[in-house]
């Protein structure tokens, strides 16, 4: 369906000029515009119905841009930053509502060998991840060197890889802590 739409564009400004030129030079000076543009109206069910059927997405979609590593490391921080503060407020609240069931929780994933490796690495990613960037970061404020492409690059890569590998140790290896309740033996 071909519709004719006009918009009309009024632009106000004072002109400046000798007074014999305006009437008032203190009054402004209205211009009007006038365009015609032929449209094609279309709803919204008939447009998306034509992308499907050329096979294209709706609407450019964030899964269809390749971001740069860069990028993936800003907002991985900014993730793990959130994460974090979720995290530790959702166990300080339920510590809070529930003075037992945070221990009660605790000893659960400790009971199991399996589930005890997942939740120390779960935790154990967004504290180092957090941490190394900030350390990254503080390096940057203080040496102000860097910036360049190639080197956020290194650095973003070296940023993953200590993560990995602290995250790594955090979750498989347990600190056994000596007994605080065995009584000493004596020798009879």
């Amino acid at each position: 369906m071909l519709r004719q739409i006009t918009t009309r564009v009024s632009l106000c400004g004072t002109l400046s000029a000798p007074k014999s030129v305006l009437n008032h030079a203190s009054r402004p000076a209205v211009f009007n515009m006038s365009r015609s543009i032929n449209t094609i109206s279309m709803t919204e069910e008939e447009q998306t119905r034509q992308n499907l059927a050329r096979s294209r997405p709706v609407s450019p979609h964030v899964t269809i841009y390749k971001f740069p590593l860069p990028a993936i490391s800003s907002i991985t921080n900014r993730i793990t930053g959130v994460s974090l503060y979720v995290g530790i407020s959702a166990a300080a609240l339920s510590a809070l509502v529930s003075p037992a069931a945070l221990p009660a929780f605790l000893a659960c994933v400790k009971s199991s060998p399996l589930l005890l490796p997942l939740v120390k690495g779960t935790v154990a990613f967004p504290f180092v991840y957090h941490t190394a960037a900030g350390i990254r970061h503080l390096i940057w404020d203080q040496t102000g060197k860097g910036f360049e492409l190639p080197e956020i690059y290194k650095s973003s890569q070296l940023l993953f890889a200590v993560t990995a590998v602290f995250t790594l140790l955090l979750a498989f290896i347990s600190f056994k802590r000596p007994c605080i309740d065995a009584a000493p033996k004596t020798k009879k």
